[in-house]
C-alpha cells in the first residue's frame, strides 16, 4: 500500500507540512487530496488533521480515509480506525475491537 501511494504523490513532504497555527479541534482536518488509483469501490483521501502527540501536546498528523463509491446501505455503515501496530506509544498500544 505504502508503494502505490507514494507512487501517486509527487512530493509528500510539501503536503504533509503542518501549519504555523493548528486548527481548534481534535480531529480538524488541514487539507485533503484524493489518491486515484488506490482501491476500487472507494474515494481514498489522505489527510493530514489535528491530533494531541504522545506529550500531551497539540500536533498534526495524518491518515488515510476510505469512502465506499456504492450507493448506502439501508442501514447505517460501520466505521473502522486502524492504526498499524509500529506507531502507538505504550505496551499495549494494538488493533482494538
Amino acid at each position: 500500500m505504502s508503494a502505490k501511494l507514494n507512487d501517486a504523490v509527487a512530493a509528500p513532504a510539501a503536503f504533509y507540512a503542518a501549519p504555523t497555527t493548528l486548527p481548534d479541534g481534535l480531529g480538524t482536518i488541514i487539507r485533503s487530496e484524493v489518491v486515484d488509483g488506490y482501491v476500487a469501490g472507494a474515494t481514498i483521501y489522505r489527510v493530514p488533521y489535528a491530533s494531541t502527540g504522545y506529550d500531551g501536546k497539540r500536533a498534526a498528523v495524518s491518515g488515510l480515509i476510505f469512502v465506499p463509491t456504492g450507493p448506502a446501505p439501508a442501514e447505517p455503515r460501520k466505521v473502522v480506525s486502524f492504526t498499524h501496530g509500529t506507531v502507538g506509544v505504550g505496551s499495549t498500544a494494538r488493533l482494538r475491537r
